[in-house]
């Protein structure tokens, strides 16, 4: 009888050592699955940028010159203002308003330059001619809104006017960038790349590392 509970007390200790060290080693587990996961969502961020690749490109540039000549160049206002009323879909200063800040956004973006290989000033000159249409869709829904239909008549003509002036603009030869101004841009822009990247990954680790703190600090705390 008594070797047999000795026995039995000397499986009971051997399994509860089996299991701590298991539990050790679940826990060691779940440290180094975490670790191995932040490490390869590290490597794998590292993989993917490129400081020498721009962030725009020239898609996103024609997608926006796009929806300007369908929204402002191929737009075809109605005959009369009773014909605008009845549209469905039809040009308001707020679809003017977004179709030529698109152009704006655009031309804010760093890497303009680089990829089209056109100055920036071009651009800006372009904007000119075509933020002019919101001013002109403002009038044009004044005149609707109002039920005149001399004011509207105005406002088209002023529309047209305005689409000869920026179709013009575009048949001008378009001036490039020389191959020295190029280098320079390019190289500034990889500079700002790194170092808006480095930025960015340094404020993501003092954020994590800030977040695992006041876990710990919580922990502590519930005690």
């Amino acid at each position: 009888m008594r070797n047999n509970c000795l026995l039995i007390l000397c499986l009971c200790l051997l399994a509860e050592g089996i299991y701590a060290q298991n539990a050790d080693k679940g826990k060691n587990v779940t440290k180094n699955s975490v670790s191995t996961a932040q490490k390869t969502n590290a490597a794998l961020r590292e993989a993917r940028f490129d400081p020498r690749k721009p962030q725009l490109s020239a898609d996103q540039v024609k997608q926006v010159d796009n929806r300007i000549r369908r929204e402002f160049l191929q737009y075809q206002f109605p005959a009369t203002l009773e014909e605008y009323g009845k549209q469905e879909k039809r040009m308001t200063e707020i679809t003017a308003f977004r179709t030529a800040t698109s152009l704006r956004h655009m031309i804010s973006h760093p890497d303009l330059e680089e990829v089209m290989k056109v100055p920036k000033a071009w651009y800006q000159s372009y904007y000119a001619q075509v933020s002019s249409f919101e001013k002109i869709a403002l009038n044009v829904v004044n005149a609707s809104r109002n039920n005149n239909p001399e004011k509207y008549a105005a406002a088209v003509a002023e529309f047209k006017k305005q689409q000869a002036a920026c179709l013009a603009f575009l048949k001008k030869k378009q001036p490039k960038i020389t191959s020295e101004q190029l280098m320079k841009i390019r190289n500034a822009n990889i500079r700002r790349r790194r170092a808006e990247y480095n930025a960015r990954i340094k404020k993501e680790r003092e954020e994590q590392l800030k977040k695992l703190q006041e876990e710990k600090s919580q922990k502590n705390t519930n005690k």
